[in-house]
């Protein structure tokens, strides 16, 4: 929106459709169960982003690294 630095999003789900309902039945030679659940199914959301700046690409890397010299070939066991 500002140069690039400001983003705004917006998302709506399922508008329509408030309650998904699943039902489970189970039986067998002595029983026969029903089990409903019912959850909230729509939703909404907004986001706001503002980018405040730009990463640098010379970012310096520590000259720091790894020597594995305490493993020597010459001898030991």
């Amino acid at each position: 929106m500002i140069k690039g630095k400001l983003y705004l999003a917006a998302s709506l789900n399922n508008p329509f459709t408030k309650f998904r309902t699943n039902e489970v039945i189970t039986t067998g030679p002595d029983f026969y169960e029903v089990a409903g659940t019912q959850l909230y199914f729509r939703s909404a959301s907004v986001s706001l982003n503002y980018n405040f700046g730009r990463l640098q690409n010379d970012v310096k890397k520590s000259r720091k690294g790894i020597r594995n010299d305490d493993v020597n070939n010459s001898g030991g066991l």
